[in-house]
């Protein structure tokens, strides 16, 4: 009765016929469903308004579709060509009736919708091997957190070794495992960013002298040695976390070699602010160099430790652009606007000013979905930019659903810090003979902020935008923000970022790797063992967000089965 009843309501609704045309947009990442709703919005939605489902799971609550048994789906054995029985009286006209492929296509999802279950299947745990003993097991995590073999056991356990690694800001640490801990988990940290490399738009050496690569990683790093600071608050304001080092000793060289030389003797070069090299112009007050040495704690940088008046293209346009720009106070957001970082992912021509069309961060854009949510792009379906296609726009990528699969990611959420250009300090540089016995001038590639320079007039843009996303359950995400600082805040809203250093941790403590992309994607045709990991990782990622805390995090991870007993010794089935 139920099924005749939903039959004639399906039937009834052409009495109701609209040619306005709405999409659905998904809640789901299964790609069949997204292939079968291009399908649904061109051919059945124009009438069936009502039927803009956005999961699977609504599919099968609404009854129009049983799970693997095409006869029994009213959607599709009432199709015109479907062959199920059915009344076969859709489309209501013959010139609209589906073709072969579109038939295809809504068969080949309704077959493959009784996988889509397993997502909702429990597991069962058997283990190959007996756990490891806790005197190993205490061995293990503080090899792994010290890169130091202990003969002698230091602590009690690992929650205790944890707990050890507790510091103030602008203290240093002095027990040989916490130093040796900070310096590993320090080089983990910078594992997390693949973008490490400074010179790669352009030769300019002296830029390791300024700005330190690591800046990033220092406040992951900082975030579990101090506990005063939660892990959101790394993603907001524009105060930045440096290194406290320790010298060995004053170094009388650069860090960086060029030509043949083996050294560059510092006495040689000045740091410069000018385009005349007849009369160089001396940069006052001298910027702070990066520090070097071991690394013993971490201090907040002065947001005027270095200051700039002007910035320069190159030696053929050597008019320079006033201003004045501290080079280390992030451009809001934290960490996603930290001066090293922006230079590491900038991709544009030097004094460039963005457009938001050709001229955007895209690199940018990139490394925040790359290095904080852990996943590649394109992170929407090509079903989503279906719908978004300009064939008159002038710029290709709009007029391509594919390539807007990673434009419609991409763009808007680069606006946020489309006020952001790159220039040098100097353009003498480049005329200086290092190999001379005259002083050489220190060229760097110095970020500065566009409003606040003679370029503002060309600055037609704001930083309104949105991240575009699927989430970590498929579901379609527009996260809308004013500037970066709300971009950062409006990220740690979501369980994806705490997903993303969960699983990194995972991987280094239980030497696995984990696909985020593939977890997320094929959540629905998950093995038993993925789909444990999956459901782990989510459990992971709820407690860094509750408790803003890498170190309990840590304390979890050395509690669960998967760090006793090894995930080569873990066996996951579905129950029956």
């Amino acid at each position: 009765m139920a099924k005749t009843i939903v039959l004639f309501l399906f039937i009834l609704t052409l009495s109701s016929c609209s040619k306005s045309k709405e999409f659905i947009v998904l809640n789901d990442s299964d790609p069949r469903l997204a292939k079968a709703s291009m399908v649904l919005n061109n051919k059945c939605l124009s009438c069936h308004q009502n039927y803009s489902f956005s999961s699977n799971q609504e599919w099968i609550d609404s009854g129009l579709v049983l799970p693997g048994d095409l006869k029994k789906s009213i959607l599709f054995s009432s199709l015109r060509g479907a062959k199920q029985d059915g009344p076969e009286n859709m489309p209501p006209s013959h010139s609209e009736s589906l073709n072969k492929e579109e038939l295809v296509t809504l068969k080949d999802w309704i077959l493959h919708l009784k996988e889509y279950n397993s997502a909702n299947l429990k597991t069962k745990l058997s283990f190959l091997k007996p756990k490891t003993s806790e005197k190993s097991l205490l061995r293990r995590c503080l090899t792994q957190m010290s890169q130091r073999f202990y003969k002698e056991l230091p602590f009690s356990s690992c929650h205790d070794a944890i707990d050890a690694l507790t510091m103030k800001i602008d203290t240093e640490l002095k027990g040989d495992f916490q130093l040796a801990s900070l310096r590993n988990f320090q080089f983990l940290h910078n594992s997390f960013f693949t973008e490490v490399n400074f010179n790669k738009n352009n030769e300019n050496w002296g830029t390791f002298e300024l700005f330190d690569p690591s800046e990033t990683a220092y406040s992951l790093t900082a975030s579990l040695f101090i506990d005063e600071i939660k892990f959101d608050s790394l993603f907001q304001g524009s105060s930045l976390i440096g290194a406290k080092r320790k010298k060995e000793g004053d170094s009388e060289f650069l860090v960086f070699r060029q030509d043949d030389e083996k050294f560059l003797p510092q006495e040689r070069y000045q740091w410069l602010n000018g385009n005349d090299p007849d009369s160089p112009v001396k940069w006052s007050p001298e910027p702070a160099p990066a520090p070097r040495g071991q690394l013993v704690g971490f201090k907040k940088y002065s947001p005027k430790r270095s200051l700039i008046f002007n910035v320069y293209k190159n030696n053929e346009e050597r008019e320079g652009v006033p201003g004045i720009f501290p080079l280390h106070k992030s451009f809001g957001g934290g960490i996603l606007g930290s001066t090293s970082y922006s230079i590491l992912n900038y991709s544009n021509n030097f004094l460039q000013v963005m457009d938001n069309e050709n001229k955007t961060m895209r690199s940018w854009s990139k490394a925040i979905i790359r290095d904080y949510m852990c996943r590649s792009l394109p992170v929407i379906s090509i079903y989503d930019s279906y719908n978004k296609v300009n064939k008159t726009s002038k710029l290709p990528f709009q007029r391509s659903a594919t390539c807007l699969q990673c434009h419609l990611s991409i763009d808007p959420t680069a606006k946020a810090l489309s006020f952001v250009s790159m220039g040098h300090n100097n353009v003498i540089a480049e005329r200086i003979d290092l190999k001379a016995k005259t002083i050489g001038a220190l060229q760097s590639i110095v970020p500065f902020d566009v409003r606040h320079s003679g370029l503002v007039e060309k600055y037609k843009t704001d930083e309104k935008g949105k991240m575009v996303f699927r989430n970590y359950q498929g579901e379609y995400k527009e996260l809308k923000f004013q500037n970066i600082e709300e971009l950062g805040k409006k990220m740690m809203q979501e369980l994806d970022p705490y997903l993303c250093f969960s699983k990194r941790y995972l991987e280094y403590f239980l030497d696995l790797r984990i696909d985020l992309d593939d977890l997320i994607k094929n959540k629905n045709t998950h093995s038993a063992k993925d789909r444990f990991i999956y459901n782990e990782l989510i459990k992971f990622g709820e407690k860094l967000k509750k408790n803003q805390s890498p170190k309990e995090l840590l304390k979890a991870i050395f509690d669960h089965d998967l760090y006793k007993y090894g995930y080569e010794n873990i066996k996951v089935d579905y129950k029956e």
